[in-house]
């Protein structure tokens, strides 16, 4: 699944029928920084960086109910989702 990413709060679970996950791969394609947040939008830490990719698994089935995604102000990026549906 691709996902395009803005400075406002992209909701995935506004844009998806198939929460809940088990597990979610995510790969920024760029061009710029991503901050994730899962199950609940929390202060932003580091960005996922263009090129790389995070694993989110809670090693625990269906436990992944809410995914949220934001870049910085006037940013916008494009970012993959491997997704394990559970």
């Amino acid at each position: 699944m691709k996902v395009n990413v803005t400075d406002a709060i992209t909701d995935l679970y506004e844009q998806s029928d198939g929460f809940p996950w088990t597990s979610v791969d995510i790969t920024n394609n760029g061009p710029s920084p991503v901050y994730i947040s899962v199950n609940n939008w929390k202060t932003q830490g580091a960005p996922l960086e263009v090129g790389n990719t995070i694993s989110v698994d809670f090693k625990r089935k269906a436990s992944i109910n809410k995914l949220y995604l934001k870049c910085n102000a006037g940013e916008a990026t494009t970012v993959s989702l491997f997704i394990v549906r559970g």
